[in-house]
């Protein structure tokens, strides 16, 4: 997909979410927006259900912290609404208190990713049967919330791995398997620079 500036990038870099690459007020970041673009244009206008993994805190990002110095909790959750517009549901879920807000459309709830009983009970709380689009953007365990929440992926829908590292691609895609099908594999511009895309099992037409 090429490395375009998108419409996307632009609410991501408003946000300063570490998402977007290009046009980032510091010049530095991930370089999935223009892919993502890509990837969940088509559901814009369609009122879809969103949920992000890892709503995001200052205190844990490390380096990122000192490199997005204006980051603030929520920052692609408040990208993705405002990319999908008012009339779409935009939840996160996080281990971290501080992290937990409720604005507009935006909600957000307790839970651990590496716990496959709080991700349940999480999910529990939102009222929600399908999601369009899941992504996974928190710290440690890829595998717990993927083997939890693929079922909640609407057929067509989209769940994303964020932060991958090279040497995880393998072992993510082995688990995804029996579950998804690999819709999209990006490689970035550095060695966790990466997130796969995959979709319900048979939402992709074979011949």
């Amino acid at each position: 997909m090429p490395a375009e500036k998108t419409t996307l990038c632009r609410v991501f870099n408003k946000y300063y979410s570490p998402k977007a690459f290009l046009e980032n007020p510091l010049g530095y970041g991930h370089s999935y927006s223009p892919a993502y673009f890509e990837l969940v244009k088509h559901l814009r206008g369609q009122q879809p259900v969103v949920l992000e993994i890892g709503i995001g805190h200052i205190d844990h990002m490390g380096e990122w912290g000192t490199l997005f110095p204006l980051y603030r909790p929520g920052a692609s959750l408040k990208a993705w609404r405002d990319f999908f517009g008012s009339s779409a549901r935009v939840y996160g879920i996080d281990n971290d208190p501080k992290t937990i807000f409720s604005e507009g459309n935006i909600r957000c709830f307790i839970g651990d990713q590496s716990k496959e009983e709080s991700l349940e009970a999480a999910i529990g709380k939102m009222g929600e049967l399908w999601f369009d689009l899941i992504v996974e953007d928190g710290m440690g365990d890829k595998l717990t919330p993927l083997k939890t929440l693929i079922k909640y992926v609407r057929p067509g829908g989209l769940y994303i791995t964020e932060d991958v590292h090279d040497w995880q691609m393998g072992k993510i895609k082995d688990a995804a398997r029996p579950l998804a099908d690999l819709l999209y594999e990006h490689m970035g511009n550095f060695f966790w620079d990466n997130f796969l895309a995959f979709t319900p099992k048979g939402s992709i037409a074979t011949e």
